[in-house]
């Protein structure tokens, strides 16, 4: 039988009556905390008792002492003396625990709780949740940007899906647990008034709620990347994640190592918040000049991979082709295609072009995988306008307009006016797909006709 087992912590920082009731459930299961390193606490296996914690944020403290301070050792002793025993800390939280089933507290005066604990957060956790909090505002209002800027490409990306995603959420934690600390100090001063505590409230299921939604969005990226992403970019991803989860552990250890060895606290957080900067720039670089190296040395391919999904079938052969549409042969043109597929949404474009050859095409499809994706799709694209200042300051505005053209076969055509004029641009709603077309010259019946019984299917 395992004597020791770990559990996640999704416990908001000030929340010591969650945290409290958490280890009393646990230790009447048998299992008493014993560190709490990283987000999963240890527990070491106890008979199961019924044991009363006490959660107590020391200023004092930190997580960068070589061993307890002076005055760690002389609180500790005094809890002792009451019937509190350390069971661990980390940084300014200790964690006691006490067999008397009502003992007396190591904090009896909530006026002085209320200022002890803030003056020991406004050391370590509220800096750290201002700072994660500016740069998700920041990150967020660029993501947001780029939605209203490229909406489909945004919806079709599944790397900006999955950052975007994760800034929002670090941007809702954070302020859910910045907030509700100052909304509890507000109230508990109050309640001190009264000689009262106030029991705090966290937010742990929305933390847990949203874990489970970044590695979801984390593993659907994954998922994306290994299906249709080329072989560069499978090892750039699988070494960016290395790069992350090694990174962690070396700084980590640099500091472990240093309290080891008895380096006063200062010298320790220098040294690990320098060694990780300086880490994580060198090993960047080092990732970086490897996969340019193995690029440019034809050690590793950068063609996208298809594997059975919707975008893959297009990816490997263009539906429609200068071929198809002029009956030219494809042995002098160039064939660019490019793609991405989320679960929103799987966009595809092709160009296909000769430089001897006036003929030409280019289009993009794009596949909704749910009624609301569609609709914006369609939006967005019937909806999209150019402006263009010349050189002259005159402007010219380009636009989609509604073609009343049934040749086309679909539920509705628009077509792409330039400065006033038609052009050979069309915007073709089907059924389950939006394609955008581009034709070198005006399109003939015959092409049209081919056009629908490839897209209309």
């Amino acid at each position: 039988m395992k004597d020791r087992k770990r559990n996640l912590s999704t416990f908001s920082f000030y929340d010591y009556t969650g945290i409290e009731k958490r280890l009393e459930k646990m230790a009447l299961k048998g299992w008493l905390i014993e560190n709490l390193s990283g987000g999963f606490w240890r527990y070491k296996k106890i008979t199961p008792a019924k044991l009363k914690f006490s959660v107590i944020y020391f200023a004092k403290s930190s997580e960068f002492d070589p061993a307890p301070t002076e005055s760690e050792k002389t609180f500790h002793a005094f809890c002792e003396r009451t019937g509190w025993k350390l069971a661990c800390s980390r940084g300014q939280l200790h964690i006691f625990y006490n067999e008397n089933i009502n003992p007396v507290p190591i904090e009896t005066d909530p006026i002085l709780h209320i200022e002890s604990m803030h003056k020991a957060v406004k050391k370590s956790y509220i800096p750290l949740y201002f700072m994660l909090l500016a740069i998700a505002v920041l990150q967020t209002l660029i993501f947001a940007s780029r939605i209203k800027s490229d909406t489909l490409g945004f919806l079709s990306d599944p790397t900006y899906l999955f950052s975007g995603l994760s800034w929002i959420i670090v941007l809702i934690l954070c302020a859910a647990d910045l907030s509700g600390y100052y909304i509890w100090r507000h109230k508990a001063k109050k309640a001190a008034q009264q000689n009262k505590f106030l029991p705090t409230k966290g937010h742990e299921k929305l933390s847990l709620a949203a874990l489970f939604i970044v590695i979801a969005a984390f593993l659907h990226w994954l998922f994306v990347i290994f299906s249709n992403g080329s072989p560069l970019l499978k090892m750039a991803t699988i070494l960016m994640v290395l790069y992350i989860g090694f990174l962690i552990a070396l700084v980590n250890g640099i500091k472990l190592f240093l309290k080891r060895h008895n380096a006063p606290r200062s010298l320790n957080r220098a040294i690990t918040i320098i060694s990780s900067f300086v880490l994580s720039f060198a090993m960047m670089a080092a990732i970086t000049i490897g996969i340019i190296h193995a690029y440019n040395n034809n050690m590793i391919s950068n063609e996208s991979s298809v594997s059975g999904n919707i975008l893959s079938k297009y990816l490997e052969e263009p539906p429609l082709t200068v071929s198809d549409l002029y009956g030219v042969s494809m042995e002098n043109y160039i064939c660019e295609r490019t793609g991405s597929e989320s679960m929103f949404l799987a966009e595809f474009e092709t160009h296909q072009y000769a430089e001897q050859y006036s003929e030409g095409l280019e289009y993009k499809i794009y596949i909704p995988k749910a009624p609301l994706v569609y609709e914006i799709c369609k939006k967005s694209l019937s909806e999209k306008r150019d402006v263009t200042i010349a050189d002259s300051e005159a402007v010219f505005t380009s636009y989609y307009e509604p073609a009343e053209d049934g040749r086309w076969n679909t539920k509705e055509v628009y077509r792409w006016i330039r400065d006033g004029e038609y052009s050979n641009k069309y915007l073709l709603i089907y059924e389950n797909s939006i394609v955008e077309i581009v034709f070198s010259s005006a399109p003939t019946d015959d092409q049209i006709e081919r056009v629908s019984a490839e897209f209309a299917k």
